[in-house]
């Protein structure tokens, strides 16, 4: 059986809530921003590559999956808002996982707790506007 995506939103959520009771918590709020994103990363592409097929030799995972989200947004707009919270998402996660100082450009959030708390948001919100996400799991 494959691995649940969704669980990592979950996982994410409970990070943010416990990490105030640590003396960890931008660490867990890091991870909970990367993990939340692959919450719904993974998904969406591997829905594409099923109906697609597998992703061009040479592109990039992360930019093919979003240029097909925006490609369907040019007659969808739920998908161009998926896309465009997704790439704010992605460049949050590039920053909590490869970043020494906090601050992903375009976050309108100050600290890593507001940050961890809106990408676990983001995420509903994307799963609200693709719909049923059975297409994309």
């Amino acid at each position: 059986m494959p691995f649940d995506w969704k669980k990592y939103l979950s996982f994410s959520t409970d990070l943010v809530a416990e990490a105030d009771l640590t003396d960890k918590a931008e660490e867990k709020y890091r991870i909970s921003i990367s993990r939340a994103y692959y919450s719904i990363f993974n998904p969406i592409k591997l829905a594409l590559v099923t109906q697609i097929g597998p992703i061009p030799r040479g592109k990039k995972t992360h930019r093919w999956v979003i240029e097909q989200l925006e490609e369907r947004g040019r007659h969808d707009d739920d998908h161009k808002q998926a896309a465009i919270k997704l790439s704010r998402m992605q460049l949050r996660r590039e920053t909590a996982d490869y970043e020494g100082h906090f601050n992903p450009s375009g976050a309108a959030y100050s600290t890593p707790e507001a940050i961890a708390r809106d990408t676990i948001k983001q995420v509903g919100d994307i799963y609200d506007l693709l719909g049923s996400i059975q297409t994309y799991r």
